[in-house]
């Protein structure tokens, strides 16, 4: 899984755009990273994006630059998993609270 998953809903809005593509891995998993904008288009920094599977609690997976931009580690998915990737900070609601994808 790829791209931008959290969007805020005050002030700040996340866009897709793919900066790099990931190195193909044989253990599967999964890398998350886009921008996160506030609605006039700047990058806004700070902003805790954080991933969790159905079975586990969530883990912070990274923190967006002063452009905006988080990219994430990889990390395996032991097995069949629900995902779900949302972000926290500076005091903002952020649309949807939660991006889950089945993997």
């Amino acid at each position: 899984m790829t791209g931008g998953l959290v969007t805020a809903l005050s002030d700040v809005r996340v866009t897709k755009r793919i900066v790099n593509t990931p190195t193909p891995m044989t253990t599967p998993g999964l890398v998350i990273f886009g921008y996160v904008h506030d609605k006039g288009g700047a990058g806004v920094g700070s902003v805790n994006i954080y991933r969790n599977y159905a079975s586990y609690p969530g883990v912070l997976i990274a923190i967006t630059d002063e452009d905006g931009y988080y990219q994430s580690d990889f990390y395996p998915i032991p097995g069949d998993e629900m995902v779900s990737i949302w972000a926290e900070g500076l005091g903002l609601t952020y649309e949807p609270v939660h991006a889950t994808n089945r993997y």
